[in-house]
């Protein structure tokens, strides 16, 4: 076992004084330098959330205001591809505060799936809507995940 072991570290020593002397002797014969230029891209995956066409002012949050049971309300942003891959994009829907609210309000958007190109600027609608059987809820919270896939 011990002579099993020994030879193969023998072997490996040799295997590495070969490569050493390679090395050495071809270092010797080259006397040029060879320079390869790359370029690469870094995908990203960026959204802009706005409350203007122009993208100007960011949109931090929306107010649904005072809502009645069977009423909704249309809340409207833009929503800009600041990345270098085209996107697309899906929604989630979290954080309700009350818990309950989540099985009385309902959130539906108008997108349908478009590819958006970088630099392209999209407008969404999203509509809440309030089930008629509500029931001890006066005031809500939520948030809107918009997840942009590329």
């Amino acid at each position: 076992m011990v002579a099993g072991k020994f030879g193969n570290v023998l072997l490996i020593a040799s295997v590495a004084l070969i490569a050493l002397a390679t090395s050495t002797y071809a270092t010797g014969l080259i006397n040029y330098q060879n320079v390869t230029p790359t370029t690469g891209v870094i995908s990203s995956q960026e959204l802009g959330v706005y409350k203007d066409r122009q993208c100007t002012q960011n949109l931090t949050s929306i107010s649904w205001g005072t809502l009645h049971p069977a009423g909704n309300a249309v809340a409207h942003m833009y929503i800009r591809n600041l990345g270098n891959l085209n996107l697309t994009l899906t929604n989630e829907l979290s954080n309700w505060n009350p818990l309950a609210a989540s099985n009385y309000l309902a959130v539906n958007w108008n997108y349908t799936g478009q590819v958006i190109k970088p630099s392209s600027v999209l407008h969404l609608a999203f509509t809440l809507t309030v089930s008629p059987n509500i029931t001890n809820i006066s005031t809500f919270k939520f948030n809107i995940n918009i997840i942009a896939q590329g």
